[in-house]
C-alpha cells in the first residue's frame, strides 16, 4: 500500500492510533489526530504562529508555579525567552527562504525525558509538524512539562495539529509506519537505538539527525584555580556550578562530564583538587545529590570493573587498589577514581551516578590527541577560548563538538554534537533572479 492509501485508509490509520497513548495530540479522535499531523502541509521557518506558542510556553514555565522546584523546566522556559528566538530566527536571515520539510519523527531519549521538548520546539520552528515517541520512563517534570503543552495547544489551534506526542512500546511495525511518513527523523538514543531505527526505511529525499552515545570530559586548569581559591565566593559558585553540570539528570546526560581532566604539575594538581572537592563537599550539604541503593551498588561496580580494566592494561596501580578510589566526604554522593593513564579510561563501563575519573595532563593538545567519535563536550575552567583555539589547529580532535565554559555544560543550543539543528530539519529555497 502506498503511503498517500495508507494515510487515507481509514483502517491503517485506526489499527497504528490503537497502539499509541497519547500524551498531547489534537482534540479529536485517535485515527483523527493522526491523519491531521500526518497531512500537515510544511510552513515557513519562524512563522509567527509558532513563536507565539514558544513565547507563551516559556511565559509558563518559568512563572507557573507546578515548575518551581524543577530546574530543568525554567531552563527550558530561559531558553525559549522571546529575545533568545529572535536572535535564532536573525541568525538564518540570508539570501534563501526557510522551508520546512515535511513529518518530522523524533524518538526521544529516556535519560534527560524533558529533551524532547527542544527537539519539537526546534522543528516546530523549522517549519515542520511533528510526531514525538516518548520513552516508557516518566518523571514528575516531564508529566507537567506534558500538562502545559496541551493546555497551550488548545489555544493555539495551528500548532496543535503539528504536534503529537505519543508512547508506545518496542513495536517495530509503529516505528517503520512513522518512517515511511517522515521527511525528517531525528534519532536520541544510544548506540544500538541509532542502529536498529537506522535499519528501518524512510523515503528517499528524507534526511536524518542522530544522537549516539557520547561521553564527555571537563578540565580545569589547577594554577588558575589556586590563584582564585583565595575568594571564598568564588570557589563556592566554581562548586555549584560543577554541580549543575554534572549532577543534574543523574550525571546520564550526554554532556555531562564524567572524566575531570586536571591540567598542571602533580604536586600544584593534588593542592588543587582538595581544594576543589572540599567545596564541592560543602555545596552538596545544600543540593544533596541522593541516589537509590540500586544506583550505588552500580556505580560502584562500575568504578570496579574500571580498575579491573587496568590491570588488564598491565598498569601498575600507584597503590592498593582501594587506594584509587575516594568517596565524598558524605560518604555516598560520589565517587572519585584516580587514573595514571589515558589507556586506563572505560567509558562503556561509566554508567553515571556521580562517578567521576580524574586524570593529570600536561597540555590542551594532549586532551585533544586522546578525544575519540564517543566525546562530546569539555567544560572548561581557565583556558582561554584563543588557547583552545590555538590548540585546536595544533591538534584538530576526532569527535569532540563542543568547549563549553563552566556550568553550562547542559545549555542547549541550536548547534549539537556538530549539527545545525534547524539548518538541517528546515529547507534552503533559493530565488536568483
Amino acid at each position: 500500500m502506498s503511503i498517500t492509501n495508507q494515510i487515507s485508509e481509514p483502517t491503517a490509520l485506526s489499527a497504528i492510533a490503537a497502539q499509541l497513548s497519547l500524551e498531547v495530540a489534537p482534540q479529536q479522535e485517535p485515527a483523527q489526530a493522526l491523519a491531521q499531523v500526518l497531512t500537515s502541509k510544511p510552513q515557513a521557518a519562524f512563522s509567527p504562529t509558532v513563536m507565539a506558542f514558544a513565547q507563551q510556553l516559556s511565559e509558563t514555565l518559568r512563572h507557573d508555579p507546578r515548575c518551581r522546584s524543577y530546574p530543568d523546566l525554567l531552563a527550558l522556559g530561559f531558553w525559549l525567552r522571546a529575545g533568545n528566538l529572535a536572535r535564532l530566527a536573525q541568525s538564518y536571515q540570508d539570501h534563501t527562504v526557510r522551508l520546512g520539510r515535511g513529518l518530522a519523527f523524533h524518538f526521544a531519549p529516556n535519560n534527560v525525558t524533558t529533551l524532547f521538548a527542544y527537539s519539537l520546539i526546534l522543528s516546530l520552528l523549522s517549519g515542520n509538524s511533528n510526531v514525538v515517541r516518548l520513552g516508557q520512563k516518566s518523571t514528575p517534570e516531564q508529566h507537567i512539562l506534558l500538562n502545559i503543552i496541551q493546555e497551550l495547544t488548545a489555544q493555539h489551534q495551528e500548532c496543535a495539529s503539528r504536534i503529537l506526542i505519543v508512547r508506545y512500546g518496542h513495536d517495530d511495525a509503529v516505528n517503520r509506519f512513522f518512517c515511511a511518513h517522515c521527511a525528517v527523523r531525528i534519532i536520541w538514543g544510544g548506540d544500538s537505538t541509532v542502529e536498529h531505527l537506522r535499519a528501518l526505511p524512510m523515503p528517499a529525499g528524507s534526511c536524518e539527525l542522530t544522537f549516539a552515545n557520547k561521553f564527555s570530559w571537563a578540565l580545569i586548569d589547577a594554577c588558575h584555580y589556586l590563584n582564585h581559591s583565595n575568594d571564598e565566593a568564588w570557589r563556592h559558585a566554581t562548586a555549584q556550578s560543577f554541580i549543575t553540570d554534572a549532577f543534574a539528570f543523574g550525571q546520564q546526560g550526554c554532556s555531562s562530564p564524567r572524566l575531570i581532566l586536571w591540567h598542571g604539575a602533580p604536586s600544584t594538581v593534588t593542592q588543587a583538587q582538595e581544594q576543589f572537592w572540599l567545596s564541592v563537599d560543602q555545596a552538596l550539604q545544600t543540593r544533596p545529590f541522593a541516589l537509590s541503593p540500586a544506583q550505588i551498588s552500580e556505580r560502584f561496580l562500575a568504578a570496579s570493573s574500571a580498575m579491573v580494566a587496568a590491570y588488564q592494561h598491565g598498569i601498575k596501580p600507584q597503590a592498593q587498589p582501594q587506594a584509587q578510589l575516594v568517596a565524598s566526604g558524605d560518604g555516598a554522593s560520589y565517587l572519585r577514581l584516580a587514573l595514571s593513564s589515558w589507556d586506563e579510561l572505560e567509558r562503556d563501563a561509566h554508567q553515571g551516578n556521580g562517578l567521576f575519573y580524574e586524570l593529570t595532563v600536561d597540555s590542551l593538545t594532549e586532551v585533544l590527541a586522546h578525544c575519540s567519535d564517543h566525546e562530546q563536550t569539555i567544560c572548561s575552567l581557565g583556558p582561554t577560548a584563543e588557547e583552545w583555539q590555538q590548540a585546536i589547529a595544533a591538534t584538530p580532535p576526532q569527535g569532540l563538538c563542543r568547549i563549553e565554559a563552566w556550568g553550562r555544560a547542559l545549555e542547549f543550543n541550536r548547534i549539537w554534537d556538530g549539527y545545525d539543528l534547524i539548518g538541517t530539519m528546515s529547507r534552503a529555497l533559493t530565488i536568483a533572479l
